[in-house]
């Protein structure tokens, strides 16, 4: 799988670009982010709550009921939150989940997925996201990617450039960045003037 990316510094404004600049025929988001320490140091967000965006057709607020600092072996419990702490008095969640949102249906719930990461995205939340154009196990021989590094660290990566960073993967088709994401690399190139970072990949997303 080949690799382009850019250097996003701390500059939001570009990586929401990025985000609402995706074509709507992709089918899938995939990540996690989570609330910046000066939003979890205020009222504005519900310790403990992450937001959890599915591929089946629902949104839901849950708990994890887990301690702080537990062994990644510890399983998390899933527990329906307070919906009214989160949406009628206007608060935000501790984390933001997305599961292969929007291949239920496509257009739709990419658009609802976008929108959401977009937001959180554009308050500061930091994280991983993946934007895939085609669907888990797609027969097709074109594959492309979208992925926000936006804090902590690549698996796989050869070079420790700092994050944030965005990455367009692809592979198969004729070889080359193809239309669609031609247009995103132009986007960082020419309008946001986002900085090209060479680097080397030994993993595939």
């Amino acid at each position: 799988m080949r690799s382009v990316f850019f250097s996003l510094g701390n500059d939001q404004e570009s990586t929401v670009a990025i985000i609402n600049a995706l074509p709507k025929s992709w089918k899938r988001v995939s990540g996690k982010l989570q609330a910046p320490q000066a939003l979890c140091d205020s009222d504005r967000v519900i310790q403990f709550i992450e937001l959890f965006i599915s591929h089946s057709y629902f949104i839901r607020p849950v708990t994890r009921d887990t301690i702080m600092g537990a062994a990644p072996s510890i399983e998390v419990q899933y527990m329906w939150a307070d919906i009214f702490s989160l949406y009628a008095a206007k608060k935000d969640p501790f984390r933001v989940a997305f599961d292969n949102t929007g291949e239920s249906d496509y257009e739709k719930n990419f658009e609802v997925a976008r929108r959401f990461a977009s937001h959180y995205v554009g308050i500061g939340y930091t994280g991983w996201l993946h934007f895939y154009r085609e669907v888990r196990n797609s027969s097709s021989d074109r594959k492309e990617i979208c992925s926000l590094h936006l804090s902590g660290h690549i698996p796989g990566s050869l070079l420790d450039t700092p994050l944030p960073l965005v990455e367009f993967s692809w592979e198969g088709g004729s070889g080359d960045e193809g239309e669609t994401l031609t247009g995103l690399i132009d986007l960082c190139e020419k309008k946001l003037h986002l900085k090209k970072i060479p680097r080397a990949r030994i993993y595939d997303l």
